[in-house]
């Protein structure tokens, strides 16, 4: 049984690298959630540097839930919460290095 209704919102996972995100990804993906694909994420670096958010809401209309680069940077989330004021945030965190 999916935890939230498919499709009626957008699921970002927020955390850092090494926090699970990609477990995440992949628990998403078994729950039937169409991933943003993480190498053109990553591609919007350039338009995050400048704080040009248009590109990365752009892309954020080709899935249901992103994870990775640009959505753990500083941010991000604000400007995409705007944009999809029914989203859901996930964030992970870690204590230490191991």
């Amino acid at each position: 049984m999916n935890f939230l209704k498919r499709n009626s919102t957008k699921i970002f996972c927020i955390g850092s690298g090494k926090t699970g995100t990609t477990s995440l990804e992949m628990a998403l993906k078994d729950f039937g959630y169409k991933l943003g694909v993480q190498e053109k994420g990553e591609l919007l670096i350039n338009q995050y540097i400048k704080r040009d958010f248009g590109e990365i809401v752009k892309f954020c209309k080709t899935a249901d839930a992103f994870q990775d680069a640009p959505f753990c940077f500083k941010y991000t989330f604000m400007a995409l919460d705007q944009s999809f004021p029914k989203a859901k945030f996930i964030l992970a965190l870690r204590d230490n290095d191991e």
